[in-house]
């Protein structure tokens, strides 16, 4: 189904630059907009990746000083697949040639792509763009340089904007910016919407130098087949160690089952039964149905009556099992457009059956001073539950974007959170029983009557019987068990809870003949039959198994610790924070089973080192004598020189020159003299 076009706006913030869209411009950025949001499934699939990934990339940009603008350019250029290429060989999350890529000081070769890396190459782009904005001073014309080049982009614009803050957008604009803004404009009002339950969500992964895709499945606990699926920037199965490299996980489902794989389907959700409107009392909110309007004729040539209530002092709409968007508003007489404007809606959100949604807009403030946040509740239901526009939700309560509520959060609903002001939180019930203590049990315990209740129902003639142990199994939330408990048993052992409980079952109950006993009850259609009384249980209470205590670490010196008696993997692993198989695997010689008295690697830094050390003696020659530089090594840059011409003229790759000079980036200075030998 199509979708609506969002309305082109006159004014337009990008970076510190603000736009102004003249008429000229609109048509087109419509179209354009048009053609990005036609598809609803592809365009749901594309705001999930960009919820997923666009965090990722926003924080790169802002350690780099790019605006986070710029994140929609990822969209613009691959659609956020990474393995995408263009017809003129760029690849990657931002489309770098390869020359390009090895400038920025991106590894592109046969065992490493980095252009296929969303850190790698989003810090590599916001090198580039602010390279070009340190010439431009105005963004807009940055993003341009981008596309077209420094030299290229120069032919394009008006010298005279340099360094503007003000610029318009109009039939003459380029189609490069005009494609990035309608990417803007479509995109940015659905983004992070979905933060309770996102269809797709990723983590990242530093320690992963200098080891193989299986040895990394194993680390991470993730299948080899999603490894590579979500990192193929790495080309031979094998990280190397020559640099910092960051791998992308994709987080787990509750289900077990992994987001964005190819072979999965998200579950449609289930749906809640809601009650009747009228049972749905929000503090005193609600209030009675509105006037009931005319029949409206629906698409499919059925007449239905609309039933409106004032819900928060808003008229509103409940929704019926198979209604959508569209039939809802045109229920209420609105556009499809304003009703999801209303109601904080994104054109792929479900309508829930049973629930009210409104056909007005929502208020800025609400009714209540604040409210108390309960398990499950998100930030949109908060919103709906009291008539609060999402957005004045966020800027009350200063959230930048939709968060995840925790239980007992105390939100702001009237007015903004002072910035002085912390967090609160109240102490909510917790919908969950809590267990009994080990007296509490022992006391219930001892007060079961051996006896055997009958219920009996005159109208269903169903009989559900209760011995001794179906009483006790209700106690301790058990299936099967024993009670034992010894008569030398003290109060103070109860008390303590150091016991351990077993019921024994009666090796042979009597027989139990039930009399009937006439009791006042406002149910007649049930009888409580006692039964006689069986001998009761024999009872035992033991101490419990004391656990052995664990070994006392020593302190770690030069990155070892001593092995004592009792020491585990997992304790090492809790007191140093360092995963099992990283211990493991720098310390082969103990895989078996820890040694006492020998020697364990702990920290990482300090055992790569070692490893470089030994590693560098085994292979080094004896030294030469050390000669004075030869001038004839050197090369002075000079204005107009990157660092691809000066790598070429010597007969080397950019990130050779770059290793002989110490350099992370391909940036030169006029003047700075640079190894070429």
């Amino acid at each position: 189904m199509a979708q609506n076009v969002p309305i082109i706006p006159n004014t337009l913030q990008m970076a510190d630059i603000e736009l102004t869209i003249r008429d000229g411009a609109k048509p087109a950025l419509a179209a354009q907009v048009a053609k990005l949001t036609a598809n609803n499934k592809y365009f749901r699939q594309m705001v999930d990746r960009a919820d997923a990934y666009l965090p990722v990339v926003e924080r790169i940009f802002a350690e780099e000083g790019l605006p986070s603008d710029f994140k929609y350019l990822v969209i613009q250029e691959s659609s956020l697949q990474s393995d995408v290429v263009s017809s003129s060989n760029a690849v990657g999350y931002f489309q770098f040639k390869k020359e390009t890529a090895v400038e920025m000081g991106l590894r592109v070769d046969e065992e490493i792509d980095e252009r296929m890396n969303i850190v790698s190459s989003s810090r590599s782009a916001a090198r580039y763009i602010t390279r070009h904005n340190n010439y431009m001073q105005n963004w807009t014309y940055s993003l341009l340089a981008y596309y077209a080049g420094l030299g290229g982009a120069k032919n394009l614009i008006d010298p005279t904007k340099i360094g503007t803050k003000r610029l318009d957008i109009d039939e003459n604009t380029h189609w490069y910016i005009l494609k990035f803004v309608a990417h803007k404009i479509a995109f940015e009002p659905h983004l992070y919407r979905n933060v309770s339950a996102p269809n797709l969500r990723i983590a990242e992964f530093a320690e992963c130098e200098n080891k193989s895709l299986e040895q990394l499945a194993q680390e991470t606990n993730y299948p080899i087949d999603q490894l590579q699926f979500y990192n193929k920037w790495i080309r031979k199965g094998f990280v190397p160690g020559d640099k910092d490299y960051t791998l992308i996980i994709p987080l787990k489902a509750e289900d077990g089952l992994i987001f964005d794989s190819p072979t999965y389907v998200k579950a449609s959700p289930s749906v809640e039964s809601l009650g009747p409107w009228r049972d749905k009392i929000l503090f005193g909110l609600i209030e009675k149905p509105v006037t009931q309007p005319e029949p409206v004729i629906l698409a499919n040539g059925k007449t239905e009556v609309p039933v409106f209530f004032d819900w928060n002092g808003i008229k509103a709409i409940q929704a019926k099992k198979g209604d959508n968007p569209t039939v809802l508003a045109l229920l209420a007489g609105i556009s499809r457009e304003d009703f999801l404007e209303y109601n904080d809606l994104r054109v792929f959100d479900p309508i829930v059956p049973g629930e009210v949604y409104y056909a007005n807009h929502k208020k800025s403030r609400s009714k209540i001073p604040f409210h108390t946040v309960q398990p499950g509740e998100s930030l949109w239901e908060v919103s709906q539950k009291y008539g609060l526009k999402l957005k004045s939700l966020m800027a009350k309560n200063r959230m930048p974007r939709p968060e995840k509520l925790k239980p007992g959060r105390v939100l702001w609903m009237r007015h903004i959170r002072p910035e002085e002001e912390p967090i609160k939180y109240e102490p909510i019930a917790d919908p969950a029983k809590p267990a009994p203590t080990l007296p509490e049990m022992v006391a219930k315990i001892s007060t079961l009557v051996p006896q055997t209740v009958a219920l009996i129902n005159a109208n269903a003639q169903k009989t559900e019987m209760k011995s001794v142990e179906d009483q006790a199994r209700e106690v301790l939330g058990a299936d099967t068990f024993t009670i034992d408990m010894p008569e030398a048993a003290t109060k103070e052992e109860i008390a303590s809870e150091n016991v351990e409980i077993e019921i024994v079952p009666e090796p042979q109950k009597p027989e139990i003949k039930p009399e009937p006993i006439a009791l006042a009850s406002t149910n007649t259609n049930m009888q409580i039959i006692s039964t006689q009384a069986v001998a009761p249980l024999p009872v035992v209470l033991k101490p419990a198994a004391v656990k052995p205590k664990e070994a006392i670490i020593s302190p770690v010196k030069n990155g070892q610790i001593e092995v004592v008696q009792g020491m585990t993997w997992y304790q090492v692993s809790r007191e140093n924070k360092v995963k099992v198989d990283s211990l493991k695997s720098w310390n082969p010689e103990q895989q078996a089973g820890l040694q006492v008295g020998k020697k364990l690697w702990v920290d990482r830094p300090a055992f790569t080192s070692l490893l470089k050390t030994t590693t560098e003696a085994k292979i080094s020659e004896p030294k030469a004598t050390v000669k004075q530089a030869d001038p004839s090594e050197y090369y002075e840059v000079k204005p107009g020189d990157t660092a691809f011409k000066i790598a070429q003229k010597f007969g080397l790759r950019v990130d050779e020159m770059l290793r002989l000079n110490g350099k992370d980036a391909a940036a030169l200075s006029i003047g700075e003299k640079l190894r070429v030998k």
